[in-house]
């Protein structure tokens, strides 16, 4: 693990995914109760699923004090011995040893020891047997499965195990959740339908800060961000990303495509710099190329619109294309591993906060002088005029006065 991981890990807090543990004495004496309870921290963490979680030793709970690890008998082959002979399945562990000799004054040449728990396949990990010791106040029992409910590790209720086992998410609130099947709606309702689930689903992650109309704005590691979704049925004949993204661009930082159907890179043209197939869809990085009779493009001056179109030709733009979005289900869960991708790589947050910085900046000087701006070479400036300024005002400063 490279230190800006360990760092940006510290940042972001305890969470259902991230531990902290000041010390841990598993291994280092006859007693039963660390090495159970390191199990227990282990097993909780598998039953997270498909998403990487992290114990870090050697840090404060609230993240504030930092102590080296004096345990040596804290290594990998005993932590991967542990796990084989207490949990059933045997989900995937990483063991880091880190001291890093040039840190910030508190993290440098202090030893961390940091377990990385999956990604995993969604299953019900549990104990493969008992570890009792009652004068320790040890008592855990074969089967039990553990899960974690935000910064806690508690026991898995039957029902929450039932949802493991079919590999959904224990804590989903299943009744709350309205299964939809998009091909059963009318056309027409099915970009909206889509949306508002989208809506619903970052709500209930947290992310979601601000919406209006088409424009949604998410909060990403204590940043925020604008996209516009995009909904089609499909995006496999030649040049079709282009075509769309190049019609309906405006004042995302970076665009979400999500298509009821397939996905093929035959799509994509040959100028993207680079394009990522993954699970749930595509990563593409690529230049962009803005037509003049897109919407926003098509009501500016030329002098704004090359402006614009310069800015984001020159700057990689970042897009995300989700495939066979066919139910809410289907949606949620690309959904998740999209967010999750965006966490780790460090590359598509760049390009991300670089085409935010361009796309800010040129909607500052739009909001400062907007009548600079305005098409008017058809007519002179009419009431038409006033609305379309007043609709691109409002959407310009939304974006910038939320980021």
């Amino acid at each position: 693990m490279e230190y800006t991981k360990f760092k940006q890990l510290i940042k972001e807090g305890e969470r259902s995914n991230v531990d902290f543990k000041i010390t841990c004495e598993a291994f280092s004496s006859a007693r039963k109760r660390e090495n159970a309870e390191l199990v227990k921290d282990v097993c909780s963490m598998a039953n997270n699923g498909n998403i990487a979680s992290y114990i870090i030793i050697g840090v404060s709970d609230d993240g504030a004090i930092f102590k080296s690890v004096n345990n040596d008998q804290l290594t990998e082959e005993h932590l991967q011995d542990l796990i084989k002979a207490n949990l059933n399945p045997i989900p995937s562990v990483r063991f880091f040893d880190r001291k890093w000799p040039k840190a910030d004054l508190r993290h440098r040449n202090k030893r961390f020891v940091i377990i990385q728990v999956g990604p995993n396949a969604r299953q019900a990990y549990r104990f493969s047997k008992d570890i009792v010791a009652y004068e320790e106040k040890c008592v855990f029992k074969k089967n039990e499965v553990w899960i974690r409910r935000g910064r806690i590790c508690d026991l898995a209720t039957p029902e929450e195990i039932a949802k493991l086992v079919k590999g959904k998410d224990p804590l989903e609130k299943s009744d709350d959740i309205n299964i939809i099947e998009y091909a059963a709606l009318e056309k027409p309702a099915i970009a909206e339908t889509i949306r508002n689930d989208m809506l619903k689903y970052f709500k209930e992650l947290n992310i979601l800060f601000k919406h209006k109309k088409d424009l949604i704005i998410i909060n990403l590691d204590n940043n925020r961000y604008c996209i516009k979704p995009l909904v089609l049925s499909a995006l496999n004949t030649k040049d079709a990303f282009v075509n769309n993204y190049s019609m309906t661009r405006e004042f995302e930082h970076f665009s979400l495509f999500i298509t009821t159907d397939s996905v093929s890179k035959i799509a994509f043209p040959h100028h993207v710099d680079i394009i990522h197939p993954l699970p749930w869809g595509y990563y593409a990085l690529f230049n962009a190329t803005i037509k003049a009779d897109n919407w926003f493009i098509s009501n500016l001056k030329r002098s704004y619109f090359a402006a614009f179109a310069n800015s984001l030709e020159n700057n990689p733009c970042v897009a995300l294309t989700l495939k066979n979005i066919k139910t809410t289900n289907n949606l949620r869960n690309s959904l998740r591993k999209t967010l999750e991708y965006l966490k780790e790589s460090k590359s598509a947050i760049n390009a991300i906060n670089k085409s935010k910085y361009n796309i800010n900046n040129l909607l500052k000087l739009f909001i400062n002088s907007p009548d600079k701006f305005i098409n008017t070479s058809k007519g002179g400036y009419t009431s038409k005029h006033r609305d379309i300024k007043k609709e691109l005002l409002n959407r310009a400063k939304f974006v910038v006065d939320n980021t």
